[in-house]
């Protein structure tokens, strides 16, 4: 069976929330269309451990289609989950548009966590930005 036609759903209510934890870590290091679906599908995994796992892998870090799955983890009860998906979405980017929806996000959420989150990962995405205006005129001059 081919890695993307697998689902970590029936595997993840079977499995101890250990072996989930170093299932999901093993796949953000194989990377690879497949595995970056099946992580964006762990996200919804009801262990905050397993969430940030994946949140924690270098293939779903450097992911722009898993800008949904993250907005969806700002909504997460656990603050852990809410860190790190903020956290994320300022370094994966995205541009405009998604700098406008953290914004709308913050104004609209009265979770003072929330809010404290999404600021902090505007400011991840400002910073990125300066450095890439920096290198591009240290490249250019």
């Amino acid at each position: 069976m081919a890695l993307k036609e697998c689902t970590i759903e029936p595997v993840g209510r079977s499995l101890r929330i250990d072996v989930r934890m170093a299932a999901v870590q093993s796949l953000g290091k194989i990377g690879g269309t497949g595995a970056k679906e099946v992580l964006k599908r762990a996200l919804s995994d009801n262990s905050p451990g397993v969430c940030l796992k994946v949140l924690g892998t270098p293939s779903f870090l450097c992911d722009t289609s898993a800008v949904e799955p993250l907005f969806k983890a700002l909504r997460d009860k656990n603050k852990e989950v809410l860190w790190s998906a903020a956290d994320d979405l300022g370094y994966l980017g995205g541009g405009d548009r998604v700098a406008e929806r953290m914004i709308r996000v913050a104004l609209e959420n009265t979770n003072d966590d929330i809010q404290k989150e999404t600021t902090h990962a505007l400011e991840i995405m400002r910073e990125e930005r300066e450095h890439e205006v920096l290198y591009s005129e240290c490249r250019e001059g």
